[in-house]
């Protein structure tokens, strides 16, 4: 019952909101950058010194499973000057993805308790977290897109699975498009 549905994500609540806006940025150089539309996920690599500037660029932010013990353990030490647990508590993911068997106890229960949805999926132990993650955010892209299209009344015009273009007639890439003539 602590888990939700993948398709959960594309519900935008107060809470998540909250955590979207510009967390402190005591000894930052200058006011974050807006959001964009970019989702950011976070795996168990290393993660690389421009995290903070990826995670305030990012309008939703994912981490595959144990990329949330990376998060929770090395995001402090990308932001020398602050408090660790500022950090985390300025850090916290929309969601954790994955079977759930890589994270640790007490980084599920911090992030669980600062509002993160865990979206347990174990029972597919036939693809990746990554895999898992990637197919989770496209369906939660594309569920939110057909809500946002049906709250004004406009068509969807993509869909998850639409990605073919009609370039062949050097039309630009605007799909559908008539093939203009040169000559």
């Amino acid at each position: 019952t602590d888990f939700l549905p993948p398709l959960a994500l594309a519900v935008d609540d107060e809470d998540a909101s909250a955590r979207r806006a510009s967390p402190s940025t005591a000894g930052a150089q200058g006011p974050p950058p807006a959001p964009t539309t970019d989702a950011l996920l976070v795996l168990n690599y290393h993660l690389p010194s421009f995290t903070p500037q990826l995670w305030h660029r990012a309008l939703r932010r994912f981490c595959a499973d144990g990329g949330a013990n990376r998060l929770y353990d090395e995001l402090p030490s990308l932001c020398p000057g602050r408090d660790p647990e500022e950090v985390r508590m300025s850090y916290v993911p929309d969601a954790i993805i994955g079977d759930l068997d890589s994270i640790r106890p007490e980084v599920l229960s911090f992030y669980r308790d600062a509002g993160a949805v865990m979206l347990d999926m174990s029972h597919d132990q036939d693809t990746t977290d990554l895999h898992k993650a990637i197919t989770t955010m496209v369906a939660a892209d594309a569920a939110a897109e057909a809500a946002n299209a049906a709250a004004t009344d406009a068509p969807v015009t993509a869909t998850a699975n639409d990605t073919n273009t009609n370039t062949s007639n050097d039309n630009g890439g605007v799909k559908d498009a008539p093939a203009t003539d040169t000559n």
